[in-house]
């Protein structure tokens, strides 16, 4: 099985090529919506490396 769905971004500041936190608001079918939650690249950075680390 193949899952493609997207994440749809349509509040705060998206950086492209980043890895950054997004609060999920809304379902659908396929794809969720969404916004970049505040503190940026580097809050989305530190829970991504944190969350690494606690593998």
């Amino acid at each position: 099985m193949r899952v493609d769905g997207c994440v749809l971004i349509v509040g705060g500041e998206p950086v492209i090529g980043s890895i950054q936190r997004v609060r999920i608001t809304k379902a659908h079918a396929y794809d969720l919506i969404g916004e970049v939650e505040e503190g940026g690249i580097a809050a989305s950075t530190a829970a991504y490396e944190a969350s690494r680390s606690a593998r």
